[in-house]
């Protein structure tokens, strides 16, 4: 009796581990999608150009596949290597609606931006199970940065 109690118990034992293994190999190799991005994100101000402490009017086109929310951080980086957080990381959920969706947006320029060429770029992190997270990377036409 004592045998066949050891015989099962050892087989649900490394059942469940296998099955356990299965379900990790699973989260870590299926190729999940998130969403889709058309990059770049268009700039609908007038002639591309936005003051310092104005709004940047943006619109993106995308596809969302999975409900999940993300975080992300975005930054406005000019051609003369001046980087500024606009949005810090994990600040901010990213939160789209599924399915096809043109959805216009706006950000307002810092006061510290450098005048010139600019583009607006912003990472999105979506942690799709307990071990795996997916970034997506966007960014923006260039536009110019005016007094």
């Amino acid at each position: 009796m004592r045998d066949k109690v050891m015989f099962w118990g050892s087989m649900i034992i490394l059942g469940s581990a296998f099955v356990m293994l299965g379900v990790l190999i699973f989260w870590s190799v299926f190729p999940y999608n998130v969403i889709d991005f058309t990059v770049p994100i268009a700039v609908t101000n007038p002639d591309y150009m936005v003051t310092r402490g104005d709004k940047l009017y943006l619109e993106t086109t995308y596809d969302k596949h999975i409900d999940r929310n993300g975080h992300g951080e975005s930054f406005i980086i000019c051609d003369d290597g001046n980087l500024v957080t606009v949005l810090p990381p994990r600040i901010v959920g990213v939160s789209f609606p599924l399915g096809e969706h043109t959805l216009p947006f706006d950000i307002t320029v810092p006061e510290k931006t450098s005048l010139g060429t600019c583009h607006f770029e912003s990472t999105i992190e979506y942690q799709i199970n307990p071990i795996r997270t997916i970034d997506y990377y966007i960014y923006t036409e260039d536009f110019e940065v005016i007094k």
